[in-house]
């Protein structure tokens, strides 16, 4: 997927992209003072990619010191946890939001973790890009195995990093059957 060309700096003209940062600066400052108790991320990256921690990386040099983020929020998408690697995303973040001076911060992976093909048979079609994944089956196929093994890699991923990434959530909150929570 693709983020609103507004949003991102690869597609968004230099006016645009400042326009989005200066709206979600004053949004955040806004909340802040309405509860200064308020935790405020930002997913500017969207999801967890070299062009995508580029933009945040951008995003925080505008953003400057005028305000401070509590966490990021970020979504871990990938055709398999090693494809691009998901370990190395991470540190690349990490290292990025260290520029930035935020070491501390948490990272809260709020969606990820659908991999297709699921092929259940008389469950889930191949096209699933426009169905809803549902539950896992009872029916373990090749697929599933696989796509559970995947699920599982990814959360490893997660525990070894667990200092800095503080949930990963395989969707949109528990919108889905397929939802699980780690951490």
């Amino acid at each position: 997927g693709r983020v609103p060309d507004f949003a991102n700096s690869d597609y968004a003209s230099d006016e645009n992209f400042r326009n989005y940062v200066e709206f979600e600066v004053a949004t955040a400052q806004g909340l802040k003072r309405g509860n200064p108790k308020a935790m405020i991320g930002t997913s500017a990256t969207s999801c967890l990619r070299r062009d995508r921690i580029d933009s945040l990386d951008k995003f925080l040099k505008i953003v400057d010191s005028r305000f401070r983020y509590d966490c990021f929020f970020i979504h871990t998408y990938r055709e398999a946890p090693e494809y691009p690697d998901l370990d190395s995303d991470f540190q690349a973040l990490f290292k990025m939001l260290a520029r930035h001076g935020y070491k501390d911060e948490p990272v809260i992976c709020s969606e990820g973790m659908h991999w297709k093909p699921y092929r259940i048979d008389n469950l889930i079609p191949i096209d699933w890009v426009g169905t809803p994944w549902g539950p896992f089956s009872y029916d373990m196929s090749h697929q599933e195995r696989l796509s559970s093994a995947w699920r599982a890699r990814h959360w490893l991923v997660g525990l070894k990093l667990q200092d800095s990434v503080k949930a990963m959530n395989s969707s949109t909150s528990g919108s889905c059957g397929s939802s699980a929570r780690i951490f």
